[in-house]
């Protein structure tokens, strides 16, 4: 019976002993130098208290009241205050780990003492998924993807506390506190945000490391909206994001793209189904004869410049290689639309506006963009006077320049360039993308069926 009692006794003392074991192994922890210096390094130093979206911070990120500090700090006061902060976010880390009988590393711990610093202690509560990741054990990933859910403030997701939450899970499995201005050197995470675009979406962000597909540890998610069928994630840039594309920066933003029917609602960001020209800029990007804006845009009412359009015109031709020299001091070797403008000079298909300058920049008018339209049918045998169409019965047909009244005698005949209403031609007006869309469209199916 002696023996029972001093075997109960024994095994009590060693429960009382471990339990105290992890309260002073927490009590004992203190944020390393090393995150001090992190935390500097993320929040930077204001002299003078700044509205921080919900409260007002001084120093490095301490929270202060609106009437505190009126002649500001330096930065030694900044960093003492950092440090009386800490105390309070690790005397919080020191309850959590010793509540749920943690041990953590100093690596862990400091993790979790910057998490509470910027978060407060709302992480901590059992409806979220944090800490059960914490406290069961968890892969670099869902910590990540957890953590780097915590990424708003003021209703704003700020990619500064994307960084942020990216850094502090490296610090948490690596140990590396660096947090220079150079994301893509401090961490191998990258980051995907989603715009669901009127659509909804079940998350924001999905997280995963840098040169490894997107999906390779989950598939992006599917947005829905009444009424329309998701048609995929795009890029500013419009290339389509799926699973099977390899993560290359850190950060990067998609747009939903959705189709009604069988057609696409947008194919550039502003080019939608109930635009007069969404077919002919579609087609237009299709025959890869225009192109967009990296914003994703396609800016359907802005004018063409001469070079714009003789770029147009040379990819339509397929972009063919030459040789030929020519005379313009304003079309430098080197700029995007050199090559086209060399070729088209060697084919007849441009003069210049005089015999040494080209002009690239000037806005293009209708009866020019006539002209090249016809000298470039006509060097490749698609212009016939039966197809010519007399534009005296034109208001302003009297407007027509000399150079171009044949061309336009052309393109108005075969259907290419039309009246503006009031039974005008406007031979001097500026041209848009949107026009130029529709009239390289136009001129395409014509040589098409004619070579038919």
């Amino acid at each position: 019976m002696k023996y029972r009692r001093l075997i109960a006794l024994l095994l009590v003392m060693s429960m009382l002993l471990s339990m105290l074991t992890i309260s002073i192994s927490a009590a004992s922890m203190k944020a390393s130098d090393s995150l001090v210096q992190f935390i500097k390094n993320c929040e930077g130093f204001t002299k003078y208290k700044q509205w921080d979206y919900s409260h007002w911070s001084i120093g490095y990120g301490t929270q202060c009241d609106a009437d505190d500090y009126p002649n500001g700090i330096t930065e030694d006061e900044a960093d003492a205050l950092l440090r009386r902060a800490l105390s309070k976010s690790e005397g919080a880390v020191d309850d959590f780990v010793s509540k749920n009988g943690l041990q953590p590393s100093q690596q862990q711990y400091d993790c979790m003492v910057s998490i509470t610093y910027g978060l407060g202690t709302e992480w901590m509560l059992s409806k979220y998924q944090l800490p059960r990741l914490l406290i069961n054990g968890c892969t670099e990933l869902e910590l990540l993807n957890s953590l780097g859910s915590w990424v708003s403030a003021g209703g704003e997701t700020l990619n500064g506390l994307i960084y942020r939450r990216m850094r502090e899970t490296y610090i948490y499995f690596h140990g590396e506190y660096n947090s220079t201005g150079n994301i893509a050197k401090d961490v191998p995470y990258a980051c995907i945000k989603f715009d669901p675009a009127g659509g909804t979406v079940s998350t924001k962000r999905l997280y995963t490391f840098r040169d490894q597909p997107y999906g390779q540890n989950q598939t992006l998610p599917v947005p829905t909206r009444s009424g329309y069928t998701f048609a995929g994630w795009f890029d500013s840039n419009g290339n389509q994001i799926t699973d099977d594309t390899v993560a290359k920066t850190t950060l990067t933003s998609v747009t939903a793209r959705w189709k009604t029917g069988v057609e696409l609602d947008w194919v550039f960001n502003d080019v939608n189904s109930g635009h007069w020209f969404y077919h002919d800029v579609k087609k237009a990007k299709e025959l890869k004869i225009f192109e967009g804006y990296t914003d994703g845009s396609f800016r359907p009412d802005e004018s063409i410049t001469r070079a714009m359009f003789i770029q147009v015109i040379y990819r339509a031709a397929g972009a063919p290689k030459t040789d030929a020299e020519e005379p313009f001091t304003d079309v430098n070797s080197g700029t995007w639309y050199y090559d086209a403008v060399r070729w088209a000079y060697g084919r007849g298909i441009v003069k210049g506006v005089s015999e040494d300058r080209f002009a690239p920049e000037q806005i293009i008018t209708r009866e020019q963009m006539a002209t090249m339209l016809f000298n470039y049918c006509a060097s490749i045998g698609q212009t016939d006077k039966d197809q010519y169409a007399s534009i005296d019965s034109f208001a302003d047909a009297k407007d027509v320049s000399d150079f171009a009244r044949e061309p336009m005698q052309w393109v108005v005949g075969v259907g290419l360039i039309q009246g503006v209403g009031n039974n005008r031609l406007a031979p001097k007006q500026v041209a848009t993308r949107s026009q130029g869309a529709a009239i390289m469209v136009r001129m395409t199916a014509l040589i098409q069926k004619n070579i038919a």
